[in-house]
C-alpha cells in the first residue's frame, strides 16, 4: 500500500478501510506481494486480495479466507508448524483486507454527469472539432476458476491467476457518438482506428503481454501474414510488424509464456511496475492466421524493435525466428 500520514490514516484507516470508491481503492491502497505487513516473505495471495475487496460479491470469497486458512495451519502446526505460522500470518491479512466501507452508490452517477458537463463544454467551446465517444458495456463467457494466469511463464502463485474471459469468447462491441452523426471521413478515421484495434490491439490486464487478444469474428480476418500487412497499410497504419517463427509453439500457452517472459531494467522498452508504472513500448498478440496461432511483436518505431530482439537473445520468444510483415 503507498504511504499513509498519520492525519490521512485517521480518516481512512490502516487497511484503507474507510476508503469508498472502488477505483481509487484499486489503484492506490492495492497491497503488493511484498512489504513489511508479509514479515519480510512474500504475500502469494496479495494481487487476489486486492481484486476481491473492489468487486462484486469478492467480498463474500474473501471473508471466507481467514477462516480456511486458518484450518489449514491447525492442520499443519505439528507437521509444519512453519508454513502453519505462514498460513496464520495470511488469515490476518485477509481478515483485514475484507473489512471495507460500503460502495458509495451516489459515486457513479455524480461522475457520469460531471462527465457530461465537461464534454458538453467542450462541445460548446470547440465546436465540431472535438468528437467524443461512448461503448457499451463488454459482456463475455469468463473463464474457469481460479481463472488465467497473467503470468505464464512462471508457476505456482507466482503465475498470479486473475479472472478472465473464456479464450474463444465472442462479444460485440457498440461504439457510439455522444453527439449525433458524424461527418462521412471522420467516421471512415474511426471505423478504421478500431480495425487496426483488432489487428493489434488488446483488452484489459496485460494487453501487451499477449493478454486479452482480441481478432474479427465476422469472417472478414487476414489469413496469411502478407494479407495482415496489406490490412494495416490500407488501414494508414504504418508500425512495424514481426512474426515470432513457428517453433517457439503453437499454442495458447506457449505464445502467452513466450510473450511474457522479457527482461527486467529495460523501463524504456519493456516499461515497468514498480516505481511508477510505465507501459511497454514492445507489444506482443496472439493472432489466428490460416487457423493456427502465431505470435506478432510491434512497436510504433523500428529501433525499439531492433532493441527488444537483442535484449530478449535466448529467451522464449526466440527473437532470432522474428520475420518483419
Amino acid at each position: 500500500m503507498i504511504p499513509i500520514s498519520p492525519d490521512v490514516r485517521q480518516l481512512i484507516g490502516d487497511w484503507a478501510e474507510a476508503v469508498e470508491n472502488r477505483s481509487l481503492l484499486h489503484q492506490k491502497f492495492a497491497l503488493p506481494k511484498e512489504s513489511a505487513l508479509g514479515g519480510g516473505k512474500k504475500l502469494d495471495q496479495a494481487s487476489r486480495w486486492s481484486v476481491l475487496r473492489i468487486v462484486s460479491r469478492g467480498a463474500d470469497l474473501l471473508t471466507k479466507d481467514p477462516s480456511n486458512l486458518k484450518s489449514q495451519a491447525d492442520r499443519l502446526t505439528e507437521r509444519n508448524p512453519e508454513k502453519a505460522d505462514r498460513l496464520l500470518r495470511d488469515a490476518s491479512v485477509a481478515a483485514k483486507m475484507a473489512t471495507v466501507a460500503k460502495a458509495a452508490h451516489g459515486l457513479s452517477p455524480a461522475a457520469n454527469a460531471n462527465a457530461a458537463r465537461f464534454l458538453d463544454d467542450l462541445r460548446r467551446s470547440f465546436g465540431g472539432r472535438v468528437e467524443t465517444f461512448e461503448a457499451t458495456q463488454i459482456r463475455a463467457q469468463p473463464a474457469p476458476t481460479p481463472g488465467i494466469p497473467t503470468l505464464p511463464h512462471k508457476h505456482g502463485g507466482q503465475a498470479s491467476p486473475q479472472a478472465a474471459f473464456k479464450a474463444g469468447a465472442n462479444f460485440k462491441l457498440e461504439v457510439i457518438s455522444r453527439f449525433g452523426p458524424l461527418r462521412p471521413e471522420l467516421q471512415a478515421r474511426v471505423e478504421a482506428a478500431l480495425e487496426v484495434w483488432l489487428l493489434l490491439g488488446a483488452l484489459g490486464l496485460r494487453a501487451n503481454r499477449g493478454g486479452g487478444n482480441v481478432w474479427p469474428a465476422d469472417g472478414t480476418a487476414p489469413q496469411t501474414p502478407s494479407e495482415l500487412r496489406q490490412r494495416l497499410d490500407r488501414l494508414g497504419c504504418s508500425w512495424p510488424v514481426f512474426i515470432a517463427g513457428r517453433e517457439i509453439g503453437d499454442s495458447l500457452d506457449a505464445l502467452r509464456q513466450a510473450a511474457t517472459d522479457t527482461v527486467d531494467g529495460l523501463p524504456h522498452i519493456f516499461g515497468k511496475a514498480r516505481g511508477g508504472r510505465e507501459a511497454s513500448k514492445v507489444r506482443f498478440k496472439i493472432v489466428r492466421l490460416g487457423g493456427q496461432l502465431r505470435l506478432l511483436i510491434t512497436a510504433s518505431q523500428r529501433d525499439i524493435l531492433d532493441r527488444a530482439r537483442a535484449a530478449l537473445d535466448s529467451h522464449q520468444s526466440q527473437p532470432d525466428t522474428w520475420q518483419e510483415l
